[in-house]
C-alpha cells in the first residue's frame, strides 16, 4: 500500500524513536472515545513508568512546492494547528482513558491518571531557516509544558541523547530559556551545542543571537557533538539487548530443565520481559554507555583459543540504589547452564551488595543474550542473610571491582 508522505513520516518517526527508546514504550496514534466516536489523541506517545511525551506532527506532502515566503506561512499555520491539537491531547490524557494497538504488545490501555508527568511536543517540518512564532502560541496548557521543534531537530535530539531520562532532562532544562527562544521552529543546533558546551545546562543563556555568535566561534561544531558521543557503542549494545528481548518467542524456554521453566512467564504475557526492558530503558545515557562498554570488554576478554570461559562485572547507579546489574560474557556454555549461572550470580550479588533487585545480562557465544531478573529474596532473611549467601557473595564478588555509573 502506498502511503501519503505525511503518514509515512509518522511511521518513520515511530520506527526511529523505537531504536533508542525501545519499541515497547513508543505508541503511534493512541485513541479515545468521544460521544461514541473513536478519535486520535496525538500522533505519537512515548511513555515510560508514567512519564510521557505527547508528539503532534505536521509534514508537507510536497515540500519542494513552496517558495521561501510560502514556507514560512505554511510553518506558522501548521504550527498553530498542531498547538491547538496538542491542547486537546493534553485534555484527553488528563480526563479520559486511552488505548493503542501496539505491534508488539497488542492492545495497550492507559487509564485516566496513568500518565502523570507529561510534556507536549509540537513537531513541524521546516526545511529552511529558523521560524520565530508569535507570542500567542502557547508554551503550556493546563499546567503541561508545550515545546516546539522542527521534525528533523527532534530526531537529532533523540539520536544524540537516546535515553528517555536524558531527553526529559533536556526538555526540562530547555524550559528555563526565554519565551522568545522557545517559540521557534528550527535552530535547535544552536541550543543543543550550547547545552553541550555548558555541561548539559543552559546556565548563562541570554538570547538566541548571542548563543549563535558563541557557536560561530567554535571551530568544529561536529567535534563537540562527536565528543559527547564517546562510548555510544556501549549504549547501542544495551539497546541491542533490549531489542533481542522483544524478539523472544513462545518457545524460548524450550529444551530448558523444569526448574528453569518454572521461572519463565510466557512471552505473550510479557510481564518479566517488560520489567527487564524497563530496567535497561530507565538508565541514563552515561550508565548505558559504561555498562555496554563493560559488557563489550567482557566479550572481548574471552580467550579466542579457549573452548569454555566466562567473564563478568557488576555495576549500579545512584538513582537506583537498590538495583544491581551483573554483566557477563560466556563461551562454550549451553543456555541452561548460563541461565543457572545468572540466577546464582544475582543471588550472590544481591546478598553481597545488599540490593533488592538485579538484572543479569550475558552474551552467549556471540549468538544472542540471556537475561535474568531477580527480586524479592531480601524479603526472606533466611535466604538473604544466610551465612551461605554471604559466603558465596564474598567469594564471587569480594575481589571484583564494582562499577559506579
Amino acid at each position: 500500500m502506498t502511503l501519503k508522505r505525511t503518514e509515512w513520516a509518522e511511521r518513520f518517526i515511530e520506527k526511529f524513536a523505537s531504536l533508542p527508546l525501545v519499541s515497547e514504550w513508543v505508541f503511534r496514534s493512541p485513541r479515545r472515545i468521544d460521544r461514541g466516536i473513536e478519535k486520535e489523541v496525538c500522533d505519537l506517545l512515548v511513555s515510560l513508568r508514567g512519564d510521557a511525551l505527547l508528539l503532534q506532527m505536521k509534514c508537507k506532502e510536497d515540500p519542494n512546492s513552496l517558495t521561501e515566503s510560502k514556507r514560512i506561512s505554511w510553518v506558522l499555520k501548521r504550527t498553530g494547528e498542531a498547538a491547538n491539537q496538542m491542547k486537546g491531547a493534553i485534555r484527553s490524557v488528563k480526563t479520559t482513558d486511552l488505548w493503542c494497538n501496539h505491534p508488539r504488545k497488542g492492545e495497550v490501555l492507559f487509564d485516566r491518571g496513568d500518565l502523570t508527568r507529561i510534556h507536549g511536543i509540537v513537531l513541524v517540518e521546516n526545511w529552511g531557516d529558523r521560524v520565530v512564532l508569535p507570542s500567542a502560541f502557547p508554551l503550556h496548557h493546563d499546567g503541561i509544558a508545550i515545546s516546539y521543534f522542527s521534525v528533523n531537530d527532534f530526531q537529532n535530539v533523540i539520536n544524540e541523547l537516546r535515553a528517555f531520562p536524558d531527553i526529559s532532562e533536556y526538555l526540562n532544562s530547555r524550559r528555563s530559556l526565554p519565551e522568545d527562544t522557545l517559540r521557534a521552529i528550527g535552530g535547535e543546533e544552536i541550543l543543543f551545542l550550547y547545552y553541550l558546551l555548558h555541561n548539559h545546562s543552559f546556565e548563562g543563556w541570554t538570547n538566541f543571537d548571542d548563543a549563535e555568535r558563541e557557536a560561530g566561534r567554535v571551530s568544529d561544531r561536529r567535534a563537540v557533538v562527536f565528543a559527547a558521543r564517546t562510548g555510544q557503542e556501549g549504549a547501542l549494545l544495551l539497546e541491542r539487548v533490549a531489542d533481542d528481548l522483544s524478539g523472544r518467542t513462545v518457545d524460548s524456554s524450550r529444551d530448558l530443565p523444569p526448574d528453569l521453566i518454572q521461572g519463565y512467564v510466557p512471552p505473550y504475557q510479557r510481564i518479566h520481559y517488560l520489567c527487564m526492558k524497563e530496567n535497561i530503558c530507565d538508565l541514563r545515557l552515561p550508565a548505558r554507555k559504561l555498562m555496554g562498554l563493560k559488557l563489550s570488554e567482557a566479550i572481548g576478554d574471552l580467550g579466542a583459543n579457549l573452548s569454555q570461559d566466562m567473564k563478568f562485572s557488576a555495576a549500579y547507579v545512584d538513582y537506583k540504589p537498590d538495583f544491581l546489574y551483573v554483566l557477563a560474557a560466556a563461551k562454550g556454555f549451553d543456555r541452561a547452564t548460563l541461565l543457572k549461572s545468572g540466577c546464582y550470580a544475582l543471588w550472590c550479588g544481591l546478598a553481597h551488595y545488599r540490593k533488592e533487585e538485579g538484572l543479569y545480562i550475558a552474551d552467549r557465544d556471540g549468538q544472542g543474550f540471556e537475561v535474568v531478573y531477580l527480586s524479592g529474596i531480601c524479603e526472606d532473611p533466611e535466604v538473604f542473610d544466610s551465612p551461605e549467601a554471604r559466603l558465596a557473595g564474598e567469594k564471587m564478588f569480594g575481589e571484583l571491582k564494582i562499577y559506579h555509573c
